[in-house]
């Protein structure tokens, strides 16, 4: 079985990330999402911030469920999402990335599928002060790339996450520079259906 780092080590009680056969990953199962608790909407405005400053401490398997939550979790019996889409399409995908591979969220079922065993950290933490973070979360959109909406609702993806990192105590910074051809390649979408990523982490 590989070495956990990043986010996984919190995740590596719920499931083995890695099957003797292959060596293929397996979806990982995360707890439900808090959706009650934290900081007031107004305290957690006050404290958002861009943190440029990362540690190397794992997040667990509640926190990267809330946080996927927050970015594009459904909070509605009817389906409906933490963010607004144009005429409800729901036309986005958030990944959770790691130096072990890259996972989709699924929100219907709260669990991460796999993507890709490959590591991309390098291609997205390419300023020095990414490079310890846990934590990369990738922003794509399922329609038009040059859709105007999707950028909107990428916006409010990583606002959510950056109220929910305020709250939670963890830094986070949201990021457009970053190799995206290479890291399109590896998870197998259109370079151009990949809006933003965001990083996130404990500080130093």
């Amino acid at each position: 079985m590989m070495k956990m780092t990043g986010f996984m080590k919190g995740a590596a009680f719920m499931v083995m990330m890695f099957s003797c056969e292959g060596m293929a990953q397996d979806i990982v199962q995360l707890p439900l999402p808090e959706q009650a608790g934290g900081l007031s909407v107004a305290e957690a405005l006050k404290l958002r911030q861009s943190g440029k400053n990362f540690s190397d401490r794992g997040i667990d398997a509640q926190t990267l469920s809330n946080i996927l939550w927050a970015a594009w979790g459904i909070n509605r019996s009817d389906g409906k999402r933490t963010v607004p889409t144009a005429m409800n399409e729901q036309n986005m995908n958030v990944y959770a990335v790691s130096d072990e591979g890259v996972w989709r969220y699924d929100a219907l079922l709260s669990q991460l599928e796999p993507v890709s065993e490959s590591n991309v950290v390098p291609y997205l933490a390419t300023q020095e002060y990414a490079v310890n973070a846990p934590l990369f979360l990738l922003y794509t959109t399922t329609g038009e790339a040059a859709d105007f909406n999707a950028a909107m609702q990428a916006g409010s993806m990583y606002q959510n996450v950056a109220l929910y990192c305020a709250s939670a105590g963890l830094n986070n910074v949201v990021r457009s520079y970053f190799d995206r051809a290479s890291v399109a390649a590896t998870l197998g979408i259109a370079e151009n259906a990949i809006l933003v990523s965001q990083v996130v982490g404990y500080p130093l």
